[in-house]
C-alpha cells in the first residue's frame, strides 16, 4: 500500500471504532463536505452538538492514529 492508501485505512478503522453519531457528523463534514448548518439541518441536531461531535471525533481519531503509529500496525 502506498502512504495515503495507508492513512486512508488507519482513519477508516480508527472511524470504525467511534461513536456511531459522532462517525456519520465526522463523514458528512469531512468526507462529504457538508456543513455544520447543513449536517444539523440533516440529523436534527443543534450547531453546537455537532461542533462537539465533530471535536470527539477528532481527538478519538487522533489518539488512534497516535497508538497505530506506536505498535506499527494498521
Amino acid at each position: 500500500m502506498t502512504d495515503p492508501d495507508v492513512l486512508r485505512f488507519r482513519l477508516e478503522k480508527a472511524m470504525a471504532t467511534m461513536d456511531g453519531r459522532s462517525r456519520a457528523v465526522f463523514r458528512l463534514h469531512r468526507l462529504d463536505a457538508l456543513s455544520y448548518y447543513q449536517i444539523a439541518a440533516r440529523l436534527g441536531l443543534t450547531l453546537a452538538q455537532v461542533e462537539q461531535h465533530i471535536a470527539d471525533a477528532i481527538l478519538h481519531i487522533d489518539r488512534e492514529l497516535t497508538v497505530m503509529e506506536r505498535r506499527g500496525t494498521g
